[in-house]
């Protein structure tokens, strides 16, 4: 892949004691310096084409922009900016986390941080942002054979919601983020047979191999400087650079974890 596709990753916006939280000040100049020099944010669409029909030399600066969780900022700070750079994202969310319509009434609901399903819906439909799986539960699975069932029904089960409140086609959700970025072999075999084709950790660096569909590197930005967001983002647009930040970090987490992108 002669143009790499670095994926971008955030969690939430404007909590100061938040380690996983963003300045929505940084995170508008982040977009504004995307956009200043010419990066296109890809659809889910594109950016699958993108590894599939990788290798012409046409120069073109991408980016996949995500978010896991689904706080309630998707709605409120993340969109709002989006629409105002011209650039669209993806969000994958914890579905037993979403409140629905019904829950809005009980304030002392702890799903209230998180986006509704209304909301949901609403940017969906816009364009603005996708929705794909962050699991239902976000739990630390035991890699075990007991563990890989839980986790089994635990992707099912967030593919069914995620198609039941979307109102899409089961098959619409190719995409998982495995919590803490955590997987291995078995794990990604499984979420295969369940129709996560496209499968995203947690590791700096950028997607520069022709048909890599797991283990997808994404870089996590929170709270990151702006200064420090334009120097690795510079550093990962040149493919010798993201090559050697693959190269790098990828064998930092095969080490410690044992699946990295190398």
């Amino acid at each position: 892949m002669t143009s790499p596709i670095s994926i971008l990753l955030y969690h939430r916006f404007g909590r100061s004691q938040d380690p996983l939280s963003t300045p929505p000040a940084d995170f508008e100049r982040e977009l504004c310096w995307l956009a200043d020099r010419g990066y296109r944010s890809l659809t889910l669409d594109e950016f699958e084409h993108g590894i599939d029909h990788a290798g012409s030399a046409d120069g073109s600066k991408r980016v996949l922009i995500t978010f896991d969780d689904g706080y309630a900022e998707l709605a409120s700070v993340a969109a709002p900016a989006l629409r105002r750079y011209g650039l669209n994202g993806v969000a994958f969310l914890i579905t037993g986390e979403c409140p629905t319509g019904r829950d809005r009434g009980d304030s002392a609901n702890p799903n209230l941080n998180h986006i509704s399903w209304d909301d949901a819906r609403k940017l969906a439909s816009e364009g603005i942002i996708e929705f794909q799986s962050h699991t239902h539960s976000h739990a630390r699975w035991d890699p075990d054979s007991d563990g890989t069932r839980k986790l089994e029904r635990d992707l099912a089960t967030s593919l069914d919601v995620l198609s039941d409140e979307l109102r899409l086609p089961r098959r619409t959700f190719r995409h998982l983020a495995w919590p803490w970025g955590l997987c291995n072999e078995r794990w990604e075999r499984l979420g295969r047979s369940l129709g996560f084709t496209y499968q995203h950790i947690v590791q700096r660096g950028a997607v520069t191999r022709p048909g890599q569909t797991i283990r997808l590197p994404r870089f996590c930005f929170d709270g990151a400087s702006t200064r420090a967001f334009r120097t690795w983002m510079t550093l990962l647009g040149l493919p010798a650079g993201a090559a050697v930040c693959n190269r790098i970090f990828g064998t930092i987490r095969t080490y410690r974890q044992g699946a990295g992108y190398v």
